[in-house]
């Protein structure tokens, strides 16, 4: 059985809400990292945070801030995020969300993801619809499973994936 998840589909159909709903049931220790939408005047933000087990998202693990201009993504994800992949030892379940085409140019940080993917904690994660070798390495692993969520099968995935990957 493969032992990693990821889901992918079209931007706000529902991944993470699919991912909350999953989690809510089955308490664990968590590690990774989270994107967490807050709706502002203008338009949504995303902020990408680094998690240690059992850890929430505050602005003192704050990872990259979609949408704002930044010249050293990369450097961020290639050090904050290798961090939050590789701290985890004690984790139970390591989140991805989300993967995209943002760490296109941190190589480091796809490293680690990779390494990762074929340790022995499991992953639940979600990648972004976009063409991009990196996502597509991730998708053709021999331990993950990609499920695409849509707008018919978003409400019963979660009790459906967690029957088949036990979370």
């Amino acid at each position: 059985m493969k032992r990693h998840l990821f889901l992918t589909g079209a931007k706000q159909v529902g991944k993470s809400t699919v991912i909350n709903r999953l989690l809510a049931t089955q308490p664990c220790l968590l590690g990774g990292f989270r994107t967490v939408r807050t709706d502002s005047v203008y338009a949504p933000r995303f902020s990408v945070h680094m998690l240690r087990p059992n850890e929430r998202p505050t602005a003192e693990n704050l990872l990259f801030l979609c949408g704002e201009p930044s010249n050293d993504t990369a450097a961020h994800f290639d050090t904050l995020g290798c961090a939050a992949l590789s701290q985890n030892q004690e984790a139970q379940l390591l989140l991805m969300d989300e993967l995209g085409p943002t760490e296109a140019n941190a190589h480091a940080f796809q490293q680690a993801v990779i390494a990762a993917l074929d340790g022995d904690t499991p992953i639940l994660g979600v990648l972004q619809q976009a063409d991009s070798p990196f996502l597509g390495q991730i998708a053709a692993h021999e331990a993950v499973t990609v499920v695409e969520v849509t707008l018919e099968n978003r409400d019963q995935l979660p009790m459906l994936l967690r029957q088949q990957f036990h979370f």
